[in-house]
């Protein structure tokens, strides 16, 4: 017989990402609540809600810029793969690499990566290689994709192709 024993599990104080949310879920409540009052909820617990969203409304909250975020980010990840893929021997590889890699593109995957680095605390610079390497990553799917033998696209990103530019062979 395995011998059983009652514990009580110590209730841990609320960390950063529980109060978030626990106020996102005290948003969402204020957000579905009916507009008067219900055989749920009597009308001064209706009214006591939009009196303090009236007053969260008041305060001076910081807005977060996504299209500004998105574009600093994409240049972090650019100049980090810019600095990754240097052109050196042999040239006309690392020249068809960079083609790919440096073409424009939305950065989604590496922004995603180095945006949870940063929601866990993390430094953000110690996920810059991993955030390159997804990039790298997708680059060379699509760039795969391209080829004769499976889409035979002749444009990516409104440019040829890298087996158009630079053909079949590289060595």
């Amino acid at each position: 017989m395995i011998p059983t024993t009652n514990f009580m599990y110590k209730i841990k104080p609320r960390t950063n990402a529980s109060t978030f949310l626990h106020h996102f879920n005290q948003t969402l409540n204020l957000f579905f609540l009916p507009s008067s009052g219900s055989r749920f909820l009597s009308h001064q617990t209706v009214d006591n809600c939009r009196r303090q969203e009236i007053r969260e409304e008041e305060s001076p909250v910081s807005k977060f810029d996504f299209k500004a975020y998105m574009l600093e980010k994409i240049g972090v990840v650019n100049q980090a793969l810019d600095a990754a893929v240097p052109l050196r021997d042999p040239v006309k590889l690392h020249e068809a690499m960079r083609y790919s890699l440096l073409s424009q593109g939305k950065r989604i995957c590496p922004i995603v990566c180095l945006a949870s680095c940063r929601l866990v605390g993390g430094d953000e610079s110690m996920a810059l290689p991993s955030a390159c390497a997804l990039e790298m990553i997708h680059a060379m799917s699509l760039m795969h994709d391209d080829l004769p033998c499976m889409d035979n696209d002749d444009l990516r990103r409104g440019r040829p192709s890298n087996h158009v530019v630079f053909g079949n062979t590289f060595l």
